[in-house]
């Protein structure tokens, strides 16, 4: 499936390819999510944390925006079940151990993404609510990274 395909792009050595990989998993999460099983979903947002996590990713600025993206507009999705979000990103170890750039890309995206979605007007002051009670834990979770590198 193009699911399947666009996560073996991502890995590819050459840039180009990855950034076509990260750009088409983006467009499919965005045009095309309730064609992913529901029980891929939590794998394929583990996949690109893992991506994100990568040097090579962070490094090329174009291919960790596209890749974040991906993970935001996935995530976005996950506001549609109580406490999903939550799990999901602020409880995976994988999106905690993210480096400082691909953490702080993530939370700048996902307002822009948040914009752009086709949620109803009912569901995005829903997702809202979610956000806005979020807030403390996440600047904490911000506060953290940024903290013990001026330590250093």
């Amino acid at each position: 499936s193009a699911w399947e395909v666009s996560v073996e792009l991502m890995r590819s050595p050459q840039l180009n390819v990855r950034f076509f990989g990260a750009n088409t998993l983006h467009q499919k999460i965005k045009g095309d999510y309730e064609e992913l099983p529901a029980e891929a979903r939590d794998n394929l947002l583990a996949a690109i944390f893992g991506f994100m996590q990568l040097p090579e990713v962070c490094s090329q600025p174009q291919i960790l925006t596209k890749i974040t993206l991906g993970a935001v507009a996935l995530s976005l999705h996950f506001t549609k079940e109580d406490g999903k979000f939550e799990k999901a990103v602020l409880g995976s170890s994988t999106f905690l151990s993210l480096p400082l750039p691909a953490a702080l890309e993530f939370m700048l995206l996902l307002p822009q993404e948040f914009e752009s979605t086709s949620f109803t007007t009912k569901r995005k002051d829903e997702a809202m609510a979610k956000f806005s009670a979020m807030l403390p834990h996440v600047v904490s979770l911000l506060q953290q990274p940024l903290s013990s590198s001026t330590d250093d």
